[in-house]
């Protein structure tokens, strides 16, 4: 299955017409003439599918920073020192050895 078959089943389609600066025009036409996408279109598709993920992402993490700063504002916090920072290597190092995996938010 194409990229265009992945991104557009099902999907209600509009035409629209779009100015684009030539180079942006050449990228999406190279992505096309590489066979990765099958139009013009669906390259435009999916910068936009993706940009809508980047946003989300960044908004979660906005997000994220308003609770650390309500949290700092409160005083709730941990003030960073070389032995704490020791002790946090100590404890990943030995969730290592027991075979945990990091979690890949810290806070969760």
């Amino acid at each position: 299955m194409s990229v265009s078959e992945k991104m557009s089943v099902g999907a209600a389609m509009t035409d629209v017409t779009v100015r684009l600066p030539t180079r942006l025009v050449k990228m999406a036409e190279a992505q096309v003439a590489s066979g990765r996408f099958d139009g013009v279109d669906v390259v435009i598709e999916h910068a936009l599918h993706e940009y809508a993920e980047r946003e989300g992402k960044l908004e979660h993490l906005r997000a994220l920073l308003k609770v650390g700063e309500d949290q700092l504002m409160r005083g709730e916090y941990v003030e960073w020192t070389p032995t704490l920072m020791s002790e946090i290597a100590q404890e990943a190092r030995e969730a290592a050895a027991r075979g945990e995996k990091p979690k890949t938010e810290p806070w969760s």
